[in-house]
């Protein structure tokens, strides 16, 4: 805390040896004019002479301060934005998703490193007619979307946008999820789940079948039975 005040304390100081400067410089052009020798006591006699160099050397070392002061909190509210912007851009780039950020115009603010992954320019997104004639007339959706990308020429893509406003001006947020591996698991389970009807359909004929066997096989043992005793009888006359 000690060292804090002294750093205030001498930059005290040195602005205010800065702003006496000036008030000394206009009054050794004074002596100079006035072909007065140039020795402090003749310095001393002109500022004190002149109300207007007493009164400076007051005024540029406060205004010398005040200026500083004020330098500091614009640099230090500069400081803040900037990192805060930059956290917030590192957020943006850790999203695994897409993120584009269009103004207005649909003009590019901001991509993020996975949207550039995905694709080499914003043009495939403006020269989408689905989401270029949908972006300007909504303010939320969520929608699927084949788009030409870089691993393919069209690629699943869940795009949620958003309609914000910042400082009055109308900007458009989007995010691009890759949905690729999702739609083939899904893929998949249809395949899968479209065999397990086969099977079971399989296993239902089975089962009719083996149904409509018994059916038969139980008249045609009676059948048997019965020629097996009438074959009997014949023997015996």
């Amino acid at each position: 805390m000690n060292m804090r005040f002294l750093f205030y304390f001498i930059r005290f100081i040195f602005l205010s040896l800065a702003g006496v400067t000036i008030p000394v410089f206009l009054a050794i052009v004074d002596m100079h004019q006035l072909e007065l020798e140039l020795t402090i006591s003749n310095l001393l006699d002109v500022m004190e002479s002149q109300n207007i160099y007493l009164f400076s050397l007051i005024v540029f070392p406060t205004i010398f301060n005040i200026l500083y002061f004020l330098y500091e909190g614009v640099r230090d509210s500069n400081r803040v934005i900037s990192q805060e912007s930059q956290y917030h851009k590192n957020l943006l780039n850790a999203n695994p998703d897409g993120v584009l950020i269009l103004n207005k115009n649909l003009e590019l603010i901001f991509s993020n490193d996975s949207f550039k992954f995905i694709f080499n320019s914003i043009q495939p997104i403006l020269d989408h007619q689905g989401l270029r004639s949908t972006i300007p007339v909504v303010s939320y959706f969520q929608k699927e979307f084949l788009l030409p990308s870089n691993l393919l020429v069209e690629h699943p893509f869940l795009v949620s946008f958003k309609q914000t406003t910042y400082n009055g001006e109308i900007n458009y947020y989007l995010s691009f999820k890759d949905i690729k591996d999702i739609k083939d698991q899904e893929e998949i389970i249809k395949d899968q789940n479209q065999q397990m009807i086969e099977k079971n359909k399989l296993a239902s004929l089975g089962e009719m079948a083996a149904g409509i066997a018994h059916e038969i096989n139980n008249p045609l043992t009676v059948i048997t039975s019965n020629n097996s005793i009438i074959a009997k009888l014949f023997e015996k006359g």
